[in-house]
């Protein structure tokens, strides 16, 4: 058993305080640590079922976890910039040509990356928002983008497994990439409307 096992069955015995643990979890996460986000979310949705009194804490716990999360990754791009890179901690996800073209990303599709991007895993979650903050995408606007993203992406995940159980996790987990495809056409749909708006 894992330490995120036994961080889960200890935050499966003590309920009454999962919400902060969860946040501290997702929080520390922000420092490129592996710990699954879909996971926390699935624990804290199977903990919601048993204890409905905190649903709605628990939600909490995540959205700000996350957020707090992001907005590390995203000070840690913007403050440290490439010296990251010499970190063998963050040197696999930085690598040029991936910020190439994480960053070539960002600017063709602005703020909707980031909102996309919150519902692929695999690590692209984290490239983006270091991405970004390498970028030095302003503050306000990242800000922004990141609680509408955190909100649709943990507010979608959080439902589907309050209603659906492991059926959801395991559909999820099993089509990545139609989330992903569906995910990029809905980006250039966007895209599209908006030039079409400017023309």
């Amino acid at each position: 058993m894992d330490w995120l096992d036994q961080m889960i069955l200890l935050i499966n015995a003590n309920a009454e305080f999962a919400p902060w643990f969860i946040f501290a979890l997702l929080a520390i996460s922000g420092f490129n640590l592996p710990i699954p986000e879909d996971v926390i979310i699935f624990s804290a949705a199977s903990l919601g079922l048993e204890h409905a009194e905190l649903v709605w804490p628990l939600f909490y716990g995540l959205f700000f976890g996350i957020l707090c999360g992001d907005f590390i990754c995203y000070g840690l791009g913007r403050y440290f910039g490439p010296k990251l890179a010499e970190v063998s901690w963050f040197s696999s996800m930085l690598s040029p040509q991936r910020i190439d073209k994480v960053d070539g990303f960002y600017r063709r599709y602005g703020s909707f990356a980031l909102i996309v991007g919150r519902f692929i895993p695999f690590g692209v979650r984290n490239a983006l928002l270091l991405a970004a903050g390498l970028g030095r995408m302003p503050v306000p606007r990242f800000l922004v983008a990141d609680v509408i993203a955190v909100a649709l992406s943990t507010g979608v995940y959080y439902t589907l497994y309050l209603t659906y159980g492991a059926q959801a996790l395991r559909l999820i987990q099993d089509n990545q990439l139609v989330f992903l495809v569906a995910g990029g056409f809905i980006l250039i749909f966007v895209v599209f409307i908006r030039r079409m708006k400017k023309d």
